[in-house]
């Protein structure tokens, strides 16, 4: 198990035994006909800093043209070369576009300051320096980048209206939700992001000592203000007031910027918008549009600023929601106001469990007897989400998803929970969520819960996971635990049965720690412990790429 101190001690090794690995460096290009590259282009900034960038300008025999113009952001790790491949195809159709390092990254002075307000200063100096150097037509400026990239983008639309449109990829729309949500550290991610900081950037100290404040005060305080700053769903009405034309895409398995957080500011945008939301993780979509020609996503990417920029029509409908199955790996399209639905269509009522047999999930709420389900806390099961990082990696692309044999997933440290056969196709699409009552047997509890797909040999197929914790709680005293689980687009055949498990550890997050957290699942006849999802066949409006 992962304490917090040992996460501690980890990050802290890093910082006190750092190689300084920060890149920067210059590249060499060809001439070309169409547009002129300059590397090493420093922007001086309000405080001094200055910012690297790069900027390709389409060339043309009248002084007098102007080009619209894209921005492109470094993903964290990364720095200002990144987006290079399609930098250069979008300046051979005639746009200017400067891709930069925010502060601390790559050729940038100054330390990293996680989009916070100096970064925010940083790009109106660099759409100054753009106004004032290049052919732009400030008109038609829009802006981008992947993850780090896209947070600066989704904050700068509501910092600078000059930016007239964005797209942002392997986003977030709250980041207190990505790092802390239902008040539970991502403590693999938050221990990699600050550790790879330490190692390839000039991190500010202040994030170290934000960091340890959300291990000793559960995210409480001020490192809850300093990730709600950061938060684009709190800048949601500047966003609709200016009427900005939003892309977003993110990936069901993103475990660092879970899709959920993304279709609710989604929800919330009254602009022109687009949703994509792929199968893998963080960036693994349309990470590789920086090194291929052919991706999807980047080919919708040339498609919104040719449109918004430029004006040209496009070929297919963009303002839509757009995902990726699990199974055969088609890719439906929707109306915008798909994840508006109640997505409770279909529902199982949980039924206790005669130990050491497992529980049931019916479609009816059969139970009639008063009792509970005791979940014992604190140890490792077989239910996990697999390697962090690795497992969705290897199931987007090599479809090998995290797999148990089910009859495995039943111990005193889990409950488990199991569907008759299915008598017909299920399409799950969205925010699953689970709602149970419980009593803690002590002041705070943790649980994870697992949806898996069982075959009829009793292999069980990982579909989605959720996590909550919960503190300062009554002993012994029931709550009503309203759990939403990680969205998902899985298709469930006929055959098979839908199973949830609840334990109380996963890999991904940092657990309780010290006395017992055991907990009881409630039942009697009153009450409805249920899993609920939308079922895609009752859907009126979509169809098949």
């Amino acid at each position: 198990m992962i304490s917090s101190r040992l996460l501690v001690l980890l990050i802290t090794m890093l910082l006190s035994t750092k190689l300084y690995a920060k890149a920067c460096f210059e590249i060499d290009l060809p001439k070309s006909p169409k547009y002129t590259f300059t590397d090493k282009v420093y922007i001086k900034s309000f405080d001094g800093v200055r910012i690297g960038a790069n900027v390709f300008e389409p060339k043309s025999f009248n002084p007098f043209k102007t080009f619209p113009v894209i921005i492109f952001v470094n993903s964290w790790f990364l720095e200002e070369h990144e987006y290079f491949k399609q930098a250069k195809k979008f300046a051979e159709k005639g746009y200017i576009v400067l891709s930069y390092s925010a502060r601390g990254w790559g050729c940038s002075d100054g330390l990293i300051n996680v989009i916070g307000d100096n970064d925010m200063k940083d790009l109106s100096k660099v759409i100054d320096w753009i106004r004032d150097h290049t052919r732009a037509d400030m008109r038609n400026i829009g802006m981008s980048g992947i993850s780090y990239g896209s947070g600066m983008t989704l904050r700068g639309l509501a910092h600078d209206s000059r930016i007239k449109t964005g797209v942002a990829m392997s986003t977030w729309g709250s980041l207190t939700d990505s790092l802390i949500g239902n008040d539970t550290l991502r403590s693999f991610w938050s221990a990699l992001l600050v550790g790879s900081a330490f190692v390839s950037g000039d991190l500010d100290t202040d994030i170290w000592e934000l960091l340890k404040d959300i291990l000793e005060n559960q995210g409480d305080g001020e490192a809850k203000k300093w990730t709600e700053l950061r938060s684009p769903i709190n800048y949601v009405n500047i966003i609709n007031k200016r009427n900005t034309p939003i892309f977003m895409a993110n990936s069901f398995g993103d475990n660092l910027f879970h899709a959920n957080s993304v279709i609710d500011f989604y929800n919330k945008l009254t602009v022109p918008k687009r949703l994509e939301l792929n199968q893998g993780t963080h960036a693994s979509a349309e990470g590789l549009g920086l090194f291929y020609d052919a991706n999807y996503t980047f080919d919708n990417v040339h498609s919104w600023f040719d449109y918004w920029l430029k004006g040209i029509s496009p070929k297919k409908k963009l303002q839509e929601v757009s995902i990726l199955t699990s199974v055969k790996h088609q890719r439906e399209s929707h109306s915008q106001s798909f994840f508006k639905q109640e997505n409770t269509n279909t529902t199982f009522y949980l039924s206790p469990r005669r130990f050491p047999f497992s529980g049931k999930l019916k479609r009816l709420n059969t139970n009639m007897e008063t009792t509970e389900d005791t979940i014992r806390a604190g140890v490792d099961t077989l239910a996990s989400t697999g390697i962090p990082l690795a497992s969705v990696v290897i199931n987007s692309h090599f479809k090998t998803p995290v797999m148990r044999l089910s009859y495995l997933l039943n111990s005193p440290y889990s409950l488990i929970y199991k569907s008759d056969t299915l008598v017909s196709d299920i399409k799950l699409r969205g925010i699953p969520k689970l709602n149970i009552n419980i009593t803690p047997h002590s002041d705070q509890v943790q649980l994870v819960t697992y949806l898996y797909d069982v075959n009829p040999f009793g292999v069980a197929k990982l579909i989605t996971h959720g996590v909550m914790t919960k503190r300062n709680l009554i002993p012994h005293k029931d709550i009503d635990i309203n759990l939403d689980l990680v969205a998902n687009a899985y298709d469930l055949k006929k055959g098979h049965k839908l199973t949830i498990v609840i334990d109380t550890f996963d890999l991904l997050y940092l657990p309780l720690i010290g006395n017992s957290h055991d907990f009881d699942v409630n039942f009697n006849k009153e009450k409805s412990n249920t899993l609920s999802f939308f079922d895609f066949k009752k859907a009126r409006t979509t169809y098949v790429e």
